[in-house]
């Protein structure tokens, strides 16, 4: 499995030197190194997706979950609270902003903050950024 990852993480890392600008490509090493469990080194090509496509979706959930994932549970709670935010009233399926809903309980069960699970329950997203002091 060692070897088909490097291999893998190579061919990215090739094909951006060729694509710098290819915020697919940053998404998909991050992925690669995150479903590797290197997830701190899959911050930074998240990161770089998301500087070249601030609203890509796919990189953010990526990147809150290598943050989950590390145990960077306010920085993971703040994600994806502001994910949540976007992606109400703009034509998303339920499905997709339950998927994210899901993963901001893992978190709060993570920061044992059992008290802000009913906000999940609810959708209460407003509840939740008060508690998390965000604004």
């Amino acid at each position: 499995f060692l070897i088909i990852f490097l291999i893998i993480k190579d061919c990215f890392r090739t094909a951006i030197q060729v694509r710098n600008e290819d915020y697919l490509l940053w998404n998909k090493l991050g992925a690669t190194l995150a479903n590797s469990s290197r997830s701190e080194e899959a911050i930074e090509p998240y990161q770089r997706a998301l500087a070249l496509k601030p609203s890509y979706r796919r990189a953010q959930i990526n990147l809150g979950i290598a943050l989950l994932n590390l145990n960077k549970l306010p920085d993971a709670a703040t994600l994806f609270a502001d994910i949540i935010s976007s992606m109400q009233g703009s034509g998303n399926t339920a499905r997709s902003v339950d998927g994210v809903w899901s993963k901001l309980q893992a978190v709060f069960i993570g920061m044992d903050r059992f008290d802000l699970l009913e906000f999940c329950q609810t959708k209460n997203l407003d509840a939740i950024k008060y508690h998390l002091k965000l604004r």
